[in-house]
């Protein structure tokens, strides 16, 4: 039986996960001990990877979850999110239909979200949010049937961090293409920018065929290879990955090509999402709608070394810019 709700929220399980999950495993006394603390270190990771799409800040340092000797001595899957509280990220493996809370599990939460896993691990679906339960008993059961979207979990929070959800997502300093054209990506990294492989971690051959070929759309050029990074985008419940790639067509010239593919493998693209090229002041110079059924959509442009422009991606009234230097 698949106990997933009709919507959920896909987030990938990259090496940084697996890295920290083996570590705090490998501190534990017992196998099972060990294997549960890997599953809720994934459990934690992709809410705090979650949050960090949304631009709320958590914190896994301050997090029990994070502390090997907590770990030792509770089930802890808590993340802290500052000045705010924590939320306990309880993982879910295929087939559960419930949750099983002690009283530790209750005690100072914001409330719970269900982290789902397949056997593979390469990826953990968001099913949902319980807010927080008065312990009368060593264990509360919680039913998944009755769980609700992550939009109650936004909801719950301080209002001044709901507001700042909902502004349009801005970032800071233009990305710099000639440092990427230099292979200089520090800066890119430190903005969120990451490989295809940190992006989407582990999928199946046929989306990463897909993504096989998108890398063959642009051919390098004679004296620069392609260059193509990506970063995570999210826009309500919609998980999406920005995909920048350039080239070199001339000594002068430079070709690019952004596309936007859903996070989660095997769904489509919001039917109201638009990818718009913007200039430095603003207008729109090419504009894409997803409409139904696609889960790709992209824009090729090309531009001299100095040119300044803007991807921006609109979802209703939410929305999300990037902004580009070539």
């Amino acid at each position: 039986m698949n106990n997933i709700p009709d919507s959920y929220l896909s987030i990938p399980l990259g090496q940084d996960a697996h890295r920290f999950a083996r570590e705090f495993a490998a501190e534990q006394a017992t196998p099972t001990k060990g294997k549960q603390v890997y599953l809720n270190t994934l459990a934690v990771y992709a809410v705090h990877n979650y949050l960090k799409w949304l631009q709320i800040e958590s914190s896994l340092n301050d997090s029990n979850s994070w502390n090997p000797r907590m770990q030792a001595l509770a089930p802890v899957a808590d993340l802290v999110i500052p000045n705010l509280g924590k939320v306990e990220c309880y993982p879910v493996l295929p087939g559960e239909t419930v949750i099983n809370l002690t009283f530790d599990m209750t005690e100072s939460r914001m409330g719970y979200i269900a982290v789902q896993f397949e056997e593979q691990l390469d990826e953990a679906q968001l099913l949902g949010f319980f807010p927080p339960v008065t312990p009368d008993a060593e264990s509360i059961e919680l039913s998944l049937a009755g769980i609700q979207s992550l939009d109650a979990f936004i909801d719950s929070l301080d209002p001044l961090e709901v507001a700042e959800f909902n502004r349009p997502q801005e970032t800071g300093n233009p990305v710099n293409l000639l440092k990427w054209r230099l292979n200089d990506l520090v800066e890119a990294i430190e903005a969120g920018w990451q490989t295809i492989d940190e992006l989407f971690g582990m999928r199946s051959p046929a989306f990463r065929s897909d993504l096989a070929n998108y890398a063959k759309d642009i051919e390098p050029g004679p004296d620069l290879p392609t260059i193509q990074q990506g970063k995570s985008i999210v826009l309500g419940t919609a998980s999406l990955a920005l995909l920048v790639k350039l080239s070199q067509e001339s000594e002068e010239g430079i070709d690019i090509l952004v596309r936007v593919f859903p996070i989660q493998e095997s769904t489509d693209l919001p039917e109201q999402l638009k990818l718009m090229v913007l200039d430095e002041q603003g207008d729109i110079l090419e504009e894409v709608s997803a409409g139904r059924g696609n889960n790709c959509i992209e824009q090729p442009l090309s531009g001299e070394p100095g040119e300044g422009f803007v991807i921006k991606l609109e979802l209703g009234e939410l929305s999300a810019t990037e902004s580009f230097i070539i």
